[in-house]
């Protein structure tokens, strides 16, 4: 969406690593051949080489840093109700890299669900820990903090229905349309907040220009 609705950007840093055995260079290339930069090929081929494959400097060195924003989740702290700021901090993020660096694997594994246990997942603990890190810099940072709710297929952009994997709620439309799942588990009390990919795309965006302002 940056590359076609905003041509005059000069260049997007990605944060790559080899992956199951396919190196970095192999994964930008398979990344820049995926159907959702059909529209770009077409507009202009050579939009897609303002990407590099890693981030060399820190944010602390960029001299002309205008916004740094953390895409977090709605769902970050499921002990709070959601409010508009940071939530107290449940673990030490200090602590637990160290953990994560220092702890033999095995070891960790059996330790992380005593270590977490407040937090339902892995995914919400990091998301919560990651919060507090850059809560900590942006003292320092131009730093702001978006959550969206939980991402859905795209509305329009870049194409109708476009999603790349099978996480969360496309994964359990696409395993009950199959009739593959026929029977769920859940609360009816429970609402649960969707965003279309591209609806977030552009908030993010709009976000991103509000603070830049």
């Amino acid at each position: 969406m940056i590359l076609y609705s905003c041509p005059d950007v000069k260049k997007i840093y990605l944060l790559l690593r080899s992956k199951r055995g396919v190196s970095v260079s192999d994964r930008l290339a398979q990344l820049k051949s995926r159907e959702i930069f059909i529209r770009i090929r077409q507009k202009n081929k050579d939009l897609l080489e303002k990407s590099a494959r890693e981030l060399c400097l820190i944010a602390e060195n960029l001299k002309n840093l205008k916004v740094l924003a953390h895409i977090s989740t709605t769902y970050c702290n499921p002990k709070y109700s959601v409010i508009p700021r940071v939530y107290p901090p449940l673990a030490d993020w200090r602590q637990a890299i160290k953990f994560a660096e220092n702890i033999d694997p095995d070891v960790l594994d059996i330790l992380a669900p005593k270590y977490m246990n407040f937090q339902s997942n892995t995914y919400t603990f990091t998301k919560s820990l990651a919060e507090q890190i850059m809560n900590e810099y942006s003292r320092k940072l131009p730093i702001f903090i978006f959550r969206p709710s939980i991402v859905t297929p795209a509305v329009k952009e870049p194409l109708v229905g476009w999603v790349d994997n099978f996480n969360g709620l496309t994964g359990l439309l696409v395993s009950a349309g199959t009739g593959l799942v026929r029977v769920s588990y859940a609360s009816p009390k429970v609402r649960s907040n969707f965003q279309p990919l591209d609806v977030v795309t552009r908030s993010l965006l709009v976000a991103i220009w509000t603070q830049h302002l």
